[in-house]
C-alpha cells in the first residue's frame, strides 16, 4: 500500500512530500519515522497512520501526543479515524496533508510567457548590455546638468559609484533569493536594477519637459513621483516573484507598501528641506539643447561683435516697422 504526506509551510504551500510504502506509517520528530518533522512541539512519534484490510481504508491516530493532533475543520483527534484523501492535520506548529495515490491533481498549467521573459533577462548578455546602457544615460544626463566642463576621469569614477545601484540592487535581492528559494538569480536581478534605473531617468526627463510646456512645478513634481513609484512598486514585484514563495497578494501588499512607502519618505524629505520663501522657480537645465555644447567654441570678443551686430540689425527693423 501506498500513501502521501506533504509538509505545508506557512503559506499553504508544499514544502516536502514523502510517498510512504506499507501498511503502518509513523510521523514525528524521531528519526525512527516515515515522516521526520524538524518540529520542537511536535513529539517523538506523534502521528500514526494505518492501513485496515477489513475496510480497504486508512485510519489515523494520535499517539497520545502533548500538544495533540487537530483535523483542519473537525478539532481535536481524540480516538482512530477513518482517513479521508486530502485531509489535513495540525501538529504543533506543522500542517500536513494525507493523500492517496488515486487523489485527483490539478489540470498542467501552460508556461506563462512573463518566465521566459524573466529568463531572457537572466542571461548574462543581456544583464551586462542593460549595464552599458545604464552608463550612457548616466553619462548623458550628466552632460545635460553639467554648466562648466568636466574632466572624462571624474565622469568616470562618478559612472562607477553610479553603477552601484543596481549592483546593490542585485546583491540584496540574491540574498533573499538564496535563503527563501535557494536560488540567487543574480543575473536577472542585476538586468531589473539596470532597467530600473534607466526607466526612471526617462520619467524624470518627460516629467520636466511636461512641466515645462504647462509651466508647473508641482506637475513635474508629482508626474515625476508618480511616476517613479509605479515603476519601483513593479519591479519589486518582478524581484519579489523571482526571489520569494510568496503569493501574489502578499507580493502585491508588499510591493505597494515599499514603492509608496519610499516616495513618501522622499517627498517628506523634499518638503522639509525646501524654502518656502523662494520666490524664484528652478533651472530645468535638461530642456537646454543637448548638443549645443558640442559645437565650436569662439573666443568672448568675437561672441560680443556678432551679437552687436545682431542687435543693431533688431534696431533697423524695429524703425522701419
Amino acid at each position: 500500500m501506498e500513501i502521501i504526506v506533504e509538509v505545508l509551510g506557512r503559506n499553504g504551500r508544499v514544502s516536502e512530500r514523502v510517498k510512504c510504502r506499507g501498511q503502518h506509517v509513523g510521523i514525528g520528530r524521531s528519526y525512527h519515522n516515515d515522516v521526520i518533522l524538524a518540529d520542537p512541539y511536535v513529539c517523538p512519534q506523534h502521528l500514526e497512520l494505518q492501513f485496515d484490510p477489513a475496510t480497504s481504508h486508512w485510519k489515523v491516530q494520535d499517539i497520545s501526543s502533548q500538544n495533540g493532533t487537530f483535523r483542519v475543520g473537525r478539532g481535536r483527534l481524540t480516538q482512530p479515524q477513518v482517513l479521508q484523501s486530502g485531509d489535513e492535520f495540525d501538529l504543533g506548529e506543522t500542517r500536513i496533508r494525507v493523500l492517496l495515490p488515486a487523489h485527483e491533481i490539478a489540470a498542467t498549467r501552460v508556461l506563462p510567457s512573463g518566465r521566459m521573459l524573466a529568463d531572457y533577462f537572466a542571461l548574462p548578455v543581456v544583464a551586462v548590455a542593460l549595464l552599458i546602457i545604464t552608463l550612457g544615460v548616466f553619462a548623458f544626463a550628466r552632460y545635460l546638468g553639467q554648466g562648466t566642463e568636466i574632466k572624462l576621469q571624474e565622469l568616470l569614477l562618478e559612472a562607477l559609484m553610479f553603477l552601484a545601484v543596481p549592483f546593490v540592487w542585485a546583491c540584496v535581492w540574491g540574498m533573499i533569493g538564496r535563503v527563501a528559494v535557494h536560488d540567487v538569480r543574480f543575473g536577472f536581478h542585476l538586468s531589473m536594477g539596470s532597467l530600473l534605473v534607466i526607466l526612471v531617468f526617462v520619467v524624470s526627463v518627460l516629467a520636466d519637459f511636461l512641466a515645462f510646456g504647462f509651466s508647473s512645478e508641482n506637475l513635474a513634481l508629482w508626474l515625476e513621483n508618480g511616476g517613479e513609484g509605479l515603476l519601483l512598486c513593479g519591479f519589486l514585484l518582478a524581484s519579489l516573484w523571482a526571489a520569494t514563495n510568496l503569493g501574489r497578494a502578499a507580493r502585491w501588499i508588499l510591493a505597494n507598501g515599499l514603492a509608496w512607502g519610499v516616495i513618501g519618505v522622499g517627498l517628506l524629505a523634499w518638503v522639509v528641506n525646501s524654502d518656502p520663501y523662494e520666490t524664484q522657480g528652478q533651472e530645468v537645465y535638461r530642456l537646454k539643447p543637448p548638443f549645443a555644447r558640442l559645437q565650436p567654441a569662439v573666443e568672448l570678443d568675437t561672441f560680443m561683435q556678432s551679437a552687436e551686430g545682431l542687435f543693431t540689425e533688431l534696431d533697423a527693423a524695429e524703425k522701419s516697422s
